[in-house]
């Protein structure tokens, strides 16, 4: 029973991340100053690293969504009836590497 939701909330957590948004973590990457009451309301969790540079470049790694949502459908076709959940992550995960091609300037 604690093994099930073990696996339940970490099934939980890639799932959130693979769908989470990035605005927080890019927001941050362009601020000068902040607060740190204003930093713990920050959505952060995509975020894997990020570097300022003293040139000015800044260097921002997020989480792999493709990865995450690879996960989550070898995850629930081993579940049994995970079929129709499998169909719904692959095409997702389908849609966020075309939206990630688009986005890179890419053709």
């Amino acid at each position: 029973m604690e093994k099930e939701i073990l696996r339940s909330e970490i099934i939980g957590k890639i799932y959130e991340l693979a769908f989470s948004k990035a605005n927080d973590a890019i927001s941050l990457a362009f601020l000068d100053e902040i607060s740190e009451k204003k930093l713990r309301r920050l959505e952060l969790g995509p975020l894997v690293e990020m570097h300022k540079l003293s040139n000015g470049t800044v260097d921002v790694k997020l989480v792999d969504r493709v990865k995450l949502l690879e996960m989550l459908l070898s995850v629930t076709q081993a579940q049994e009836g995970g079929e129709e959940l499998a169909r719904a992550i692959s095409a997702a995960a389908e849609r966020v590497s075309g939206e990630a091609v688009e986005n890179c300037g890419a053709s």
